[in-house]
């Protein structure tokens, strides 16, 4: 996504409120320093130690989206795909779902 400066700061703004919902709590700011750096130079953030339920997930990054005013339709839809497939916290497993065999 070629994100607006607006959107960039919308990402990081969801970032840091997706890690102080997380499981553990953490100061995404603070990771993002402390996180090391691949062979591409890119920062490696261990989003898989970090956990977080679907619905604080949902709810975060809509109020995000009203917050900043990224619209309903495709610039939404590609902010949501970004947070989703960049850095968030995985989703916790949900004790209540059932498993189909």
């Amino acid at each position: 996504m070629l994100a607006t400066k607006k959107e960039e700061k919308a990402i990081m703004d969801c970032y840091v409120q997706l890690y102080a919902n997380s499981e553990p709590k953490a100061d995404f700011m603070e990771l993002l320093e402390s996180s090391p750096k691949n062979s591409l130079g890119e920062t490696e953030v261990p989003y898989m130690d970090y956990k977080i339920s679907k619905s604080d997930y949902e709810k975060i990054v809509t109020s995000v989206i009203k917050k900043y005013r990224i619209g309903l339709g495709y610039r939404a839809k590609l902010f949501r795909n970004s947070i989703a497939l960049g850095c968030a916290p995985a989703f916790k497993k949900d004790i209540n779902s059932q498993e189909i065999a």
